[in-house]
């Protein structure tokens, strides 16, 4: 695999990235006879910055004399000095003479010389014998005992040295040191802001995750699965042990603690642990604090692993017991889901260290075994759910518990028991917060799994306990939405969700996934504006009034990846799109959340496939994504990635790949929903086709329109639908593929006789985005003549920038990202992002359609002239 076979002893080859790290200008104040002083923390890369600097002056003719300082030469004076050979450094133990030499001393990790050989240094940078520079290490949390020494300090404040501080790593720069370290095709996204997060902004750590991670990957496992640890001894291990080797022994304790209770709120955590010991985890990067009110803590899990075996044995389940006690023993302050784990985790292994489940309250041991259930359920651990419930059914069976029964025996195939649990308590006897719960996930197992189920049977079982609350109610109607969705019934989706909007009471996340269903509906309507209004709405509703951050990381995903779909339906793009998708992604990966980090997966695919027409990336992402499907919520939309991810791989020309996905993603419980039948049978049509068997293709083709039809009613096609069908049916236009695939199964406009007269959108009887996109894939020169590009609705023209016209057109000559980086000196990333912004300016959905655009507009009469083709102008262009 591409980056994986790498090797990386020769950091000289790889570029400085990094705004705060200037080589040049260095190098010219040290040229000109003046000396700098480079501050940054443990692997904040000084030591690669002065390497490049070395490398500069050697290259402008210059021989610095290179010092290294370190600890076991401190203890003698002039050590790290005496340790070099070079000739010109005695000359630095004695008074200036004429004829001296003036040189450029560099000195990595100077903080470790000692004071006599500080003085030396000082003296003949003042004395203007010496060009100095000198890297030194700093604690970020300002730690008295690895403080800047004073020489160097005032060598700095006296004016006879610059100093330039390194910052940590911020998650862009982090990303393209990344690729430099293994390339930009090994990782997904998902992957790439773990990785970033764990690094906490230190190079260092970034390194060796990276080259640990493309090493799982080459051995086909996942870098992110849980069960991925530090081994002892390793390279990365010793990494992030260097990292905290001078923790003290109550930081260590700290953050083990924080390790095991990830995700408790900092209100919560400051019972047990002191304020400050958290104030100077969160300066180290070791902690991060979200964006929810409640300010959750989570530790990197790699350095709270090396925290934890710094420990003296017991010391860590000592003070874990101490907290489960103290939560116990104040039940009127619930400590939150992370030690209510710590407690169910105890009382499941029948521990005498805290107070048995007997011993608590009816409320309490529900509070508790429910939270744990849900959160090993959001795990994948089906089983262990199960556990914490059964501890749960020996006292009681709260309504609680029962829902997370429910999900772990749909989990496990046992959907029988998954319905019934449910019923076993009275509408009228759950809490209107659990029982609002426990409808969703009620309406949710009947839209996937209904059986003989509906949601009749539970409004008839909230009447039967005289319960009326339009919370509730809007749950169910939610359900029917979805429902209504998965049938491809788009009119009664969009009405169904209008009226859990309608609910003043219903809950903040059931009128987020009510609008992200009126959006969806509204695009598969042909209704763009509106569907843009509600998607606009979902992030509205979803955002933080104080912050203005998404409240609900799945939430914001979730609209990111059901807004895609609708903006390939309309044909256009919003860039703002990969930077949501970007900020949730690191989001999710600094609360470990592998559910999100998966949605974040998802999304990324699409973004990249269906929008970016960057099928290797596209398949990378997805296959990611399949590996991680965890949750049950997720399962049902698996054969849809399946089949995103099977025409990755076809559109790549691996065929027999692509078809392995395909028939290994059939889910015989799914085939009742239209959505899913219409999705294999475009997926198979794309498969066909890039195989060549293009008759069988549009067969498949027209089975996918008719798919989209209601009660015998033929469907309306979409724009995708049509520019499949044209794809497949070549430049003639449709006529041939329909009449010879079963006409009978597309709208009667839609399949006239293929020596119809005329221009082929009116031949197809197509309207609107549909004729503009059959038109433009059957190279009728729909697009204008200009470089300014008018957009729908009265809105402004808009007008490529030279560099976005540039990069379009080296598109329009079938170069990749990477290819066209290598050719105009950018990041891959900076590339990515014009080609985003040049096809949202055009409305251009894929890459192919955006080359072709640009090159009507700025090249055709060129090239007329020339009487080339672009391929031709390209080629010619690389003679």
């Amino acid at each position: 695999m591409a980056g994986t076979t790498r090797r990386f002893g020769d950091e000289g080859n790889q570029g400085i990235v990094g705004d705060d790290r200037n080589v040049d200008e260095v190098v010219e104040r040290l040229d000109a006879g003046g000396s700098v002083i480079v501050v940054g923390a443990l692997g904040s890369g000084k030591s690669h910055f002065s390497r490049a600097i070395v490398a500069e002056l050697r290259a402008r003719g210059g021989d610095p004399v290179l010092v290294r300082a370190a600890a076991p030469l401190t203890d003698t004076a002039l050590g790290a000095l005496h340790a070099n050979a070079d000739p010109r450094l005695p000359s630095l133990e004695r008074d200036a003479v004429p004829g001296d030499e003036h040189f450029v001393l560099v000195v990595d990790d100077a903080h470790a010389l000692d004071a006599e050989s500080l003085r030396l240094i000082g003296r003949a940078v003042y004395t203007g014998r010496v060009s100095a520079l000198l890297s030194v290490t700093a604690d970020p949390a300002g730690a008295s005992d690895c403080a800047t020494p004073e020489a160097i300090t005032d060598l700095w404040l006296e004016g006879g040295a610059a100093r330039y501080d390194l910052h940590p790593l911020e998650p862009r720069a982090a990303d393209q040191l990344i690729t430099t370290f293994v390339g930009d095709d090994v990782f997904d996204t998902a992957t790439r802001s773990t990785l970033i997060v764990r690094a906490g902004g230190s190079r260092m750590l970034l390194r060796e995750l990276a080259v640990e991670a493309a090493s799982l990957v080459a051995a086909d496992r996942d870098p992110l699965d849980p069960a991925v640890e530090l081994v002892p001894g390793s390279r990365l291990s010793d990494a992030f042990a260097s990292t905290i080797a001078e923790y003290t022994p109550e930081l260590c304790l700290a953050l083990a603690l924080i390790g095991r209770l990830q995700g408790i709120a900092l209100a919560d955590a400051g019972r047990s642990i002191r304020p400050e010991w958290i104030d100077t985890l969160v300066a180290r990067s070791a902690v991060h604090v979200d964006d929810s009110p409640g300010k959750r803590l989570h530790a990197n899990p790699f350095l709270a692993g090396e925290a934890e075996r710094r420990l003296e044995p017991g010391r860590l389940d000592e003070a874990l017991d101490a907290i489960a006690r103290r939560a116990l023993a104040s039940p009127g302050q619930p400590a939150g889901a992370p030690v209510a784990q710590i407690i169910a985790a105890a009382w499941y292994s029948s521990r005498d260290t805290v107070p048995a489940p007997a011993e608590v309250s009816d409320e309490v041991r529900c509070r508790i075994l429910s939270s744990a259930a849900r959160s090993a359920n959001a795990r994948g651990r089906a089983d262990l759910a199960l556990a914490y419930v059964r501890l749960g059914m020996e006292t009681d069976g709260c309504p609680a518990l029962l829902i997370e029964a429910s999900r772990a025996y749909t989990r496990l195939h046992r959907l029988p028991e998954a319905f019934a649990v449910l019923t076993k308590h009275a509408a009228d006897e759950i809490e209107p917060a659990v029982l609002r719960r426990l409808v969703r996930w009620w309406a949710t197992l009947v839209t996937w799994e209904p059986g003989d189920r509906s949601f009749e049977e539970i409004e008839d079982w909230l009447s039967a306990g005289a319960v009326s609350d339009p919370s509730v109610d809007a749950e169910i109607a939610q359900g029917r939405a979805e429902a209504a969705c998965l049938q491809m019934e788009w009119e009664s989706a969009v009405e169904h969700a209008a009226s859990v909007l309608g609910i003043s009471q219903a809950s903040s996340l059931t009128r987020v996934r009510a609008a992200i269903v009126t959006g969806t509906a509204l695009a598969e309507l042909g209704r763009f504006e509106e569907s843009a209004k509600a998607f606009a709405k979902v992030e509205y509703a979803n955002r933080d009034a104080v912050t203005g951050r998404p409240r609900s990381t799945i939430a914001e995903l979730a609209a990111v990846a059901f807004e895609t779909i609708g903006m390939m339906l309309a044909g256009s793009i919003r860039p703002s799109l990969l930077a949501r998708l970007r900020r949730a992604a690191l989001a999710a990966a600094q609360r470990d959340d592998r559910s999100a980090l998966t949605l974040a997966t998802i999304v990324a695919g699409q973004l990249h496939g269906l929008l970016g027409a960057d099928m290797k990336r596209a398949e990378l992402e997805l296959a990611a994504a399949l590996r991680r499907f965890d949750r049950i919520e997720f399962a049902a939309w698996r054969p849809i990635v399946a089949s995103f991810r099977a025409v990755a791989l076809a559109k790549q020309g691996r065929i027999e790949e692509a078809l392995d996905v395909f028939h290994g993603s059939e889910a015989a419980a799914l085939t009742g929903k239209r959505l899913f039948r219409f999705s294999r049978q475009a997926c198979e049509a794309e498969i066909l086709g890039a195989a060549g068997e293009i008759e069988a293709a549009r067969a498949a083709a027209a089975a996918a329109v008719a798919e989209r039809g209601v009660d015998g009613d033929p469907g309306r096609p979409s724009m995708i639908d049509e520019e499949r069908m044209v794809r497949l049916s070549g430049a003639e236009g449709i006529g041939h593929g329909v009449a010879e695939s079963g006409a009978d199964a597309l709208p009667t406009s839609a399949t006239p006789a293929a020596s119809a007269p005329g221009p082929a959108p009116a031949r197809w009887g197509l309207e609107g985005g549909a004729a503009a996109a059959a038109a433009r894939l059957a190279g009728l020169g729909t697009a204008p003549a200009s470089p300014v590009w008018p957009l729908p609705g009265g809105q402004e023209p808009v007008e490529l920038t030279e560099r976005e016209t540039e990069v379009a057109l080296l598109v329009a000559n079938h170069l990749s990202n990477k290819e066209i980086a290598q050719r105009l000196f950018l990041s891959v990333r900076t590339v990515e992002s014009h080609v985003y912004t040049a096809r949202g300016k055009l409305g251009a959905r894929t890459r192919r359609e955006l080359g072709r655009m640009v090159t009507a507009s700025e090249a055709a009469p060129m090239m007329a002239a020339a009487g080339m083709r672009p391929q031709e102008r390209g080629a010619d262009r690389d003679r």
